[in-house]
């Protein structure tokens, strides 16, 4: 635990918050900076054993905004504008089919190398 706020931190005192000490260095894509210099959208990449975290601390060594990271999965639905009922009778034929929501484009995916991957489920409504 860390008794002091890190550098260039104001939060509201109504906020309970703890800080800890960093022992591990991630890195994240992003959509951009906040003005108030905060990262909007952030997306976990992987975990990086080459830097210390002492290192990371106000130097971001890859500021590329995520609109820069290649595009590998799309909803079925992309770029439509379906109703309510046209999205249920979507997921329901296609989930009846074996198929997901979701199209994967597997050569950019590959392409990509990534060394993790996070999914999650299609939720039953």
């Amino acid at each position: 635990r860390l008794r002091r706020l890190p550098p260039g931190e104001a939060l509201a005192a109504d906020r309970n918050v703890q800080w800890v000490a960093p022992r591990l260095v991630c890195e994240v894509a992003y959509k951009e900076y906040t003005l108030d210099g905060r990262l909007r959208q952030p997306a976990f990449r992987r975990l990086r054993d080459d830097k210390p975290p002492g290192e990371c601390i106000g130097a971001f060594d890859d500021p590329r905004p995520v609109e820069a990271e290649p595009v590998v999965v799309r909803s079925v639905f992309d770029g439509q504008q379906p109703t309510s009922a046209e999205i249920s009778e979507v997921i329901t034929q296609r989930l009846q089919q074996g198929l997901g929501i979701y199209e994967i484009d597997e050569p950019t995916l590959q392409a990509a190398e990534p060394d993790l991957l996070i999914t999650q489920a299609i939720c039953e409504v």
